[in-house]
């Protein structure tokens, strides 16, 4: 039985021309007659330079490949390397931006926290300044009684600068009338003597309503209280004062003597009347100022000084 050889395997080549070398030397070999040693020897030389060419073939073609697939991924890293600069060059150019804006927010932030500081110091000083208003007002909360007191004070006082004057009421005007000789005929006539230095003034003085066409009334000032009081009770006394007594022309007009009142007691007095009329009460009168009122002659004299004193008129 022979023995056939079989040509060793190699990995595929791209190179053709020297696999088809080494094929054509098996292929000689098995024509052949089996050589001697020395040609073996040669041969096999021959056979070993041709795998060493086979061997630096292979080597190149893989080095030249490995070349290609690396140049070809150097190129793919350039690119990416370039493309990862740009962007991070963009995230760098980002980031400043960024820092920027941070910056400028910071910036803000601090102008609103001194906006807020500001602010709360003056609501801390509009709150203090209000609560100083509460407490300068918490007294004044009484401020209608205290009005009501200064105003009655008030009236009070005007009425004492009245204390010695008298009013004369329907008393016939005329062109170039004497007034204190005219008083000086009405103390003669009341048995009230009244001289021309008991009287430090003396005028008519126009009616609150216009539309009034009853005579002006005369205002008297006297030298002291006791001489009004003495006069106004003297006139009381007379009761049938009036213009014809006095020597004055025209039909008899009858004439009353008064204490001078404020406008507000005047009102005040007409008020009284009424109600004191229409609760049938029997005298309203007036002294040193304040009306006074009595429904009989045993009832209590009642002082009023006000409006609201009027309810004790029932």
């Amino acid at each position: 039985m022979s023995i056939q050889r079989t040509p060793p395997k190699f990995s595929s080549n791209p190179n053709l021309s020297a696999s088809a070398e080494v094929d054509d030397m098996f292929v000689n070999l098995r024509k052949r007659k089996q050589p001697e040693d020395d040609d073996i020897t040669y041969r096999m030389k021959i056979l070993e330079d041709k795998l060493d060419k086979f061997d630096q073939n292979i080597s190149e073609t893989i080095t030249k490949s490995l070349q290609l697939i690396l140049a070809s991924e150097l190129s793919k890293i350039t690119v990416s390397l370039a493309t990862l600069n740009d962007t991070v060059h963009g995230l760098r150019s980002d980031n400043a931006s960024f820092k920027e804006s941070l910056k400028d927010i910071n910036s803000r932030l601090s102008e609103m926290e001194k906006s807020f500081s500001y602010s709360n110091t003056r609501q801390d000083t509009f709150d203090e300044q209000l609560q100083t208003l509460k407490n300068q007002m918490q007294p004044v909360s009484d401020l209608p009684c205290h009005i009501k007191k200064l105003e009655s004070k008030l009236a009070a006082m005007e009425q004492q600068a009245r204390d010695c004057n008298i009013e004369i009421t329907n008393l016939p005007d005329r062109r170039n009338e004497n007034l204190t000789n005219i008083v000086m005929g009405i103390g003669t006539f009341i048995k009230q003597q009244i001289l021309a230095t008991d009287i430090v003034a003396i005028h008519r003085v126009p009616h609150a309503d216009q539309k009034d066409t009853r005579p002006k009334n005369v205002i008297v000032k006297l030298t002291t209280r006791t001489l009004r009081d003495n006069i106004i009770a003297a006139s009381r006394s007379s009761k049938d004062l009036n213009t014809e007594k006095l020597g004055i022309s025209g039909s008899p007009q009858k004439i009353f003597i008064n204490e001078h009142l404020t406008i507000q007691n005047k009102h005040l007095f007409r008020e009284c009347r009424n109600r004191a009329k229409s609760q049938d009460y029997k005298f309203v009168w007036i002294k040193h100022g304040v009306i006074l009122t009595r429904k009989t002659e045993n009832s209590p004299v009642l002082a009023i000084r006000s409006e609201q004193d009027l309810i004790k008129i029932k």
